[in-house]
């Protein structure tokens, strides 16, 4: 054989038995698991003086796949009165007190987003908003005319095939209730 060849030969063979041990080296990325269905209960209690006066379960189903999304709107719109003043009329010169009305969007908005979990847990991003009406007494105020309350949180979570976590509890300034909301997750098998 010529030496040329000889030459080019052994470095092609050279070449060829580095390129499978480069390849080798680098880790390969674990292989995702397949999303499963999800099943995620949401449960807002109220406690007045540790005493728990509503429990309101909510269950929505996702998949454990990345950015999967669930939510729930329920509620409606309800007549505030406002009070105002008419405009006087011809020779009187004193305005006449009116009731007007002003509707409010009422009830509970949920959202929940599967996030990148951690040591085994299911990751879930959620957003809770619950607008309430209620009297002036119950918001330390006089009168008929009622008051709105919001509650808004968003939290990220994490838990175990079928642990439950307390995601937020919080107190109302105005009325002394507690609120304290649990985030179950299972997968559905």
């Amino acid at each position: 054989m010529k030496p040329v060849i000889r030459c080019l030969l052994g470095t092609l063979l050279l070449i060829a038995s580095v390129v499978p041990l480069t390849a080798q080296d680098k880790p390969q990325p674990p292989a995702p698991e397949p999303a499963q269905p999800l099943q995620v209960q949401i449960v807002i209690a109220r406690y007045q003086n540790e005493k728990r006066v509503s429990s309101l379960p909510f269950s929505l189903s996702t998949s454990t796949f990345l950015g999967s999304k669930a939510n729930v709107r329920m509620g409606g719109q309800v007549a505030v009165p406002a009070s105002g003043f008419a405009a006087p009329q011809g020779d009187a010169s004193v305005s006449k007190p009116m009731i007007t009305y002003n509707y409010r969007d009422v009830g509970t908005n949920i959202d929940v987003t599967t996030v990148p979990g951690a040591a085994g847990r299911i990751g879930l991003n959620v957003t809770i908003v619950e607008t309430t009406l209620k009297s002036a007494a119950e918001l330390g105020g006089q009168g008929a005319i009622p008051g709105v309350s919001t509650y808004q949180s968003q939290n990220t979570v994490f838990v175990k095939d079928g642990e439950t976590a307390q995601f937020t509890a919080a107190t109302d300034r105005l009325t002394g209730e507690v609120v304290r909301i649990e985030v179950t997750a299972k997968v559905v098998k």
